[in-house]
């Protein structure tokens, strides 16, 4: 009697619960169900009459519809029944209004099964939006450009966006694995994690990054405190002082700076070049007219081939001027029909003359002419380039140092030339070589194999450069421990050279009065002796002022007027424009070592008649008097 008002007094207590109760015997049937567990459920007819089955319950409900995603009744009911038979589990049912019961069991001493359910539903609804919430979050970290990583104190990584992956080349999960410590690849992290530590806001700071394979990066992290930190990989919030490190790829940024340093580098040493030229050609002018004139006097013998071993000395000096100037200055390349044969063979004596011994030089140069459309200047950059390349892969140990140039067979013709007949120009080594990840990047910009401060990686992307301007292609290969071969692929043309008096070819006598112009004493001096050699009236100025007086008292008793451009007072184009003003038909020759203001295209619009480079050779200075008085033939 007792047990039976205990049990009607734990019944009644059960009823008053607003959670749901239903208890089953050892043997699955129902003893027990409150009016909560029994209300859940939109039947026709109770479910739930003591002595019930717990199968025929389950049955009952996925039969009658009380529940939704049910697609297979007999394989849900053997899950649960299959539940049921465990010490105690959790599971969430979706009834048909919508609604979400959380069902949980567990078992008693005495084989009963107790069931607690719950109504849920708002829960879900919570857990819903805080997913949606958590997924809108996650999609826009992933988009964007950014890496985003949560850190523990002790560095280890949370999680990680898409971009983070990208940067380092690893995924997410292998992220999630990591310390930071290990992408990072010195010891700034700890740090900026002791300098966040003691108070501060923030820290950002440049480092070395470490991709997936190794390689090293510039990365600029900003790492912060993140307080109550949340995941979004789960719900877990504690109170408690993580981090978030923002991580942003600066390798394009580098690599944009050390061009635009380069390119500042390069304009100071264009502008250096030019004035060094400036004043360089002058005396190569010197030289050059005063040898030509000595040249003349000293006929064939010992002297004479002195003097011509000086002619050819200045000649190289002005070539290399010529050279300086082509690299230092932003200027269209100058093709024109040339065999490339004597450009291969100075370059070829020059190596030999700045190579050490230990390095031998072999050639194979097949009989021309073949002309190719090149800028000799530029063709000379090549191989001084290439060559260079190759001696300094052999400078440990020595080696061979092969050139060959001859027509091309067909035989490994790149796609660039197709159907074109060309010329090939190989220069190999026998050096150190090269993997074929290096070979890959070697005509990319600021790429190098050399050591820090030993090279800009810019000559070869240089090369690939001027040989895809004249119409070319340029193959490397190599082997590690064999050495390296570079191929330059020339196309033929047709076209014939500029015809150009030979040096054997006397330069025209003439008459005439000339005002020849120009701040360097000797070169006026050298000009009137050279012209006045060739029957010419020679008036000399130093000053563009001196010379517009002179030519402003008698206008008409002047043939041709010879200037240099950069003079100090007034500039040759300042003093062509007033003597013009005063007679508009005197022929003008232009001359000068250097001007970044005056080129020959800027020449031919200011109406000049010949536009002359220093330094001036007593030939080339004829020549061009007679053009300009029209009395060349």
């Amino acid at each position: 009697m007792q047990a039976e008002r205990g049990r009607a007094r734990f019944t009644q207590a059960l009823d008053g619960f607003d959670d749901g109760v239903a208890i089953f015997d050892a043997g699955g049937r129902l003893i027990y169900a409150n009016d909560s567990f029994r209300g859940a459920y939109e039947t026709d007819d109770d479910p739930l009459l003591p002595g019930t089955a717990f199968d025929e319950f389950v049955r009952t409900l996925a039969r009658r519809g009380a529940l939704r995603g049910i697609d297979d009744t007999d394989a849900w009911v053997a899950r649960q029944l299959e539940r049921r038979g465990e010490a105690s589990g959790r599971t969430t049912w979706t009834l048909a209004d919508g609604r979400l019961l959380e069902v949980a069991h567990y078992r008693t001493a005495g084989g009963e099964t107790v069931f607690v359910q719950a109504d849920v539903t708002e829960h879900g609804r919570r857990d819903a939006a805080r997913t949606a919430t958590e997924i809108r979050a996650r999609a826009m970290l992933d988009s964007v450009f950014d890496g985003v990583l949560t850190v523990t104190p002790d560095g280890m990584i949370e999680s990680a966006n898409r971009r983070a992956e990208l940067i380092f080349g690893r995924a997410g999960v292998e992220l999630e694995s990591q310390n930071l410590s290990a992408l990072i690849a010195d010891s700034e992290f700890k740090s900026m994690l002791e300098a966040v530590r003691g108070g501060g806001e923030g820290e950002v700071r440049e480092v070395a990054g470490r991709r997936g394979d190794g390689r090293l990066f510039p990365l600029e992290v900003a790492l912060s405190p993140l307080e109550d930190t949340w995941s979004l990989d789960d719900r877990r919030r504690a109170r408690r002082t993580s981090y978030i490190a923002t991580l942003r790829d600066i390798s394009r940024q580098k690599e944009l700076a050390a061009q635009l340093q380069q390119a500042q580098k390069m304009e100071a040493i264009g502008t250096l070049a030019g004035g060094i030229a400036h004043d360089f050609n002058n005396i190569l002018s010197i030289i050059l007219g005063y040898g030509s004139l000595l040249q003349e006097q000293s006929g064939e013998g010992e002297s004479g081939e002195n003097v011509a071993m000086v002619m050819q000395a200045a000649a190289r000096a002005r070539d290399l001027v010529e050279q300086i100037l082509t690299f230092s200055r932003r200027s269209e390349p100058e093709l024109a029909p040339l065999d490339p044969r004597p450009v291969v063979k100075e370059v070829l004596k020059l190596m030999r003359a700045s190579l050490p011994a230990t390095i031998d030089i072999r050639r194979d140069i097949a009989a021309g002419p073949d002309l190719v459309m090149a800028d000799p200047s530029q063709l000379h950059q090549v191989m001084m380039n290439l060559c260079t390349n190759s001696a300094q892969a052999m400078s440990d140990a020595g080696g061979v140092l092969s050139v060959a140039l001859r027509k091309g067979d067909g035989e490994g013709r790149p796609p660039e030339l197709a159907g074109n007949e060309y010329l090939r120009i190989s220069v190999s080594d026998t050096g150190h070589g090269m993997d074929e990840a290096t070979t890959a990047r070697i005509f990319e910009p600021f790429f190098t194999t050399k050591e820090r401060g030993q090279g800009t990686g810019l000559g070869l992307a240089v090369v690939h450069g001027i040989i895809s301007e004249s119409g070319g292609a340029i193959e490397v290969s190599s082997v590690p421990g064999k050495g390296t071969t570079f191929d330059v692929f020339l196309p033929l043309t047709a076209e014939v050279p500029a015809a150009v008096p030979s040096p054997e070819q006397a330069v025209p006598r003439g008459r005439g009065r000339i005002l020849f112009v120009d701040d360097e004493i000797p070169i006026v001096r050298m000009g009137q002796k050279i012209l006045g050699r060739l029957g010419y009236t020679v008036v000399g100025a130093t000053e563009g002022a001196e010379a517009l007086d002179a030519f402003r008292s008698e206008p008409g008793a002047f043939d041709l007027l010879v200037t240099d451009q950069t003079m100090p007072g007034m500039t040759g184009d300042n003093l062509i424009a007033e003597v013009r003003r005063i007679r508009h038909d005197i022929p003008v020759i232009l001359c000068t070592g250097y001007s970044n203001k005056v080129d020959e295209a800027r020449a031919r619009e200011m109406g000049v008649d010949v536009f002359l480079n220093k330094p001036l050779e007593s030939a080339t200075l004829g020549w061009s008097v007679a053009r300009a008085l029209g009395t060349a033939s």
